[in-house]
């Protein structure tokens, strides 16, 4: 069992922190189809735990980062601790690229309790990075505030894929979906197991929780629908049309109650 702390000091900035640590994984070259899906997308292979978390990145929207274990033990105090923090006065970071900065005051700074590991939602840092010598890894899968996400992107010119889907903004709720499918692909290609309970930090409010989804179900009439698309489709085609892409609908006479999927941030209005 591969113990973890997580400490979370911003919950306004980042409101759900998932992650879970693995045992026994076995890093190598990634098989071709891998490396090839990622080549479609311009990113460069490097090696198939990387890789995973890049692929389900690109099928989900959702950023993930894998960290090597027993680094960041190491860079910790008696318990391996992931904290989330503002950076320190005067405290840089050498990050995955090669690059050294001292971030803004403001940034979210992923941290052990002794110093910098990463920051927060944009690239990790090259102390902790997994490589062909790594055999525990712990899988973080968060979600963090597009704003703050997209400042500190422009400060430091960090264009990174992860930085881009965060500042778009991600659902909190697809975080432990994601995990879940992350850990089922290490585990099945990359032999490693499970080496301890899913962590989740959620700051969410309860009622988002309890229905699934970001915002309350939008009430709409078909008339409101049909007079701004310039069609005349009934209540059985707008239903089944939702229903298509996974939202949940309930017609009352001529008006729909539509909730929307746990991944769309983007339903509020009847105009959405």
């Amino acid at each position: 069992k591969l113990e973890l702390k997580i400490q979370n000091e911003l919950p306004e900035l980042v409101p759900r922190f998932t992650a879970i640590t693995m045992s026994d994984v076995q890093v190598r070259a990634s098989p071709v189809w891998l490396q090839v899906e990622l080549a479609k997308y311009g990113q460069k292979s490097i090696n198939n735990i990387v890789d995973y978390t890049n692929f389900f990145m690109l099928e989900t929207g959702q950023p993930l980062h894998a960290y090597d274990y027993d680094k960041l033990k190491a860079l910790s105090g008696d318990i391996p601790t992931i904290v989330i923090r503002n950076p320190h006065q005067g405290e840089k970071i050498k990050l995955l690229n090669g690059k050294e900065i001292e971030p803004r005051v403001e940034a979210v700074m992923i941290a052990t309790d002794k110093q910098a590991i990463g920051i927060g939602g944009i690239m990790g840092g090259s102390e902790t990075e997994v490589d062909e010598n790594t055999k525990n890894i712990i899988i973080e899968c968060a979600n963090f505030n597009m704003y703050s996400t997209r400042r500190t992107v422009m400060a430091h010119g960090l264009f990174t894929e992860a930085g881009t889907r965060f500042t778009k903004s991600q659902s909190p709720l697809q975080n432990l979906a994601v995990l879940a499918k992350i850990v089922d692909e290490i585990s099945k290609f990359a032999g490693g197991k499970v080496a301890g309970p899913v962590i989740d930090d959620n700051h969410l409010e309860e009622a988002v929780v309890q229905r699934n989804s970001l915002h309350p179900a939008v009430t709409v009439s078909i008339q409101f629908i049909n007079s701004r698309l310039g069609l005349d489709l009934g209540t059985t085609e707008m239903s089944t049309l939702l229903t298509n892409v996974e939202f949940e609908v309930e017609s009352k006479g001529d008006e729909l109650i539509v909730k929307a999927p746990f991944w769309r941030t983007d339903i509020e209005l009847r105009e959405d």
